[in-house]
Formats: structure tokens, sequence, C-alpha cells
């Protein structure tokens, strides 16, 4: 079995399995909002279970304008406190255009206007959320490696919220 068909299966399994058991606030799936900090970004969230989450982003960093990201969220309740929780996982980035135009000394991040960069990242975040009110408020961060159009390293950190419709 190819990768690719391997990645596909794996994630519509998590998508038919979570329909049944969300973990969001007010026991929903779905949210959307906003993170700030880099990325500046649009966030939507699926809960696929009570752990796994996916995670997309669309918005503008270091790493292109507009940048791309989807996020695979592992939930643990660290704590015994049941509104608090920590993840952590993986991610990939589609970063595309021009974010630093003058820049003498080009970084792998500074992508010029044609090109795409692609990176991965690894997230590690704690999350609040109440079952009270269709709220999530989130703060994340971690490292991003850049494989094209040049290697490199970078650092990635962000607090936002989602509202749960």
């Amino acid at each position: 079995m190819r990768l690719r068909h391997f990645v596909a299966l794996f994630i519509v399994l998590i998508f038919i399995h979570g329909s049944l058991f969300s973990q969001g606030p007010e026991d929903k799936s779905f949210g959307f909002g906003i993170s700030l900090g880099d990325p500046m970004a649009g966030t939507i969230k699926y809960w696929a279970n009570q752990r796994d989450a996916l995670n997309l982003m669309v918005g503008t960093s270091y790493f292109g304008s507009p940048r791309f990201g989807l996020d695979y969220n592992r939930h643990f309740r660290a704590f015994d406190i049941e509104f608090f929780q920590v993840y952590a996982g993986p991610g990939v980035i589609l970063g595309v255009g021009n974010t630093s135009p003058e820049a003498e000394d080009r970084q792998f991040h500074d992508i010029k206007e044609s090109e795409v960069g692609i990176a991965v990242r690894a997230i590690i975040g704690f999350t609040i959320i109440p079952q009270s009110i269709p709220f999530e408020f989130f703060m994340e961060m971690g490292p991003l490696v850049g494989v094209a159009p040049e290697v490199g390293a970078a650092f990635d950190f962000g607090v936002g919220f989602r509202f749960y419709p």
C-alpha cells in the first residue's frame, strides 16, 4: 500500500470513528477561530474523537504569505483538571510568496514571490475547553523545519481561540 493511500485511509477512519466521540466545547466536533503570533491565521479544528483532532490554518507568517498548515493534535489530560488539556503532534506547512523582499542575506524562509516553501513542524501546546461555553482557548509552540526551497529551522508560537457553533 502506498504511503498516500495509507494516510488517506487513516484520515477517513479518524473522521468516521470520531463522529460519535467529539470532545470540543459542549461536546461539539467543529470549531473555527484565530491564532495570533506566528502564524497569524484563521484556524479550523475538527475533533475526530476524545483525544485526536486535525487543525487547519490559513494565514500569513515569516514562512509565506499566504501560509497553509495542517496539524494532527493528540490531547492528554496531563493534570487532573477536566477543562485543561496538553496536546502535541506533527504538522505540514505550505508557504507561498514573498515575505522579505529586501532581505540581503536570504534565510530559508525568505520565499521569493514565485516560490513555494514546504516545511514540517512539531507542535506542543495547551488548551482550555470550558464545557459550559462554546469556546476553546489555546497556546502552542514548536520548531518548524523547512525542506524546500531551502533547508532551515525556525520557531512558531501562537495564542488564540476557537468558537464552536
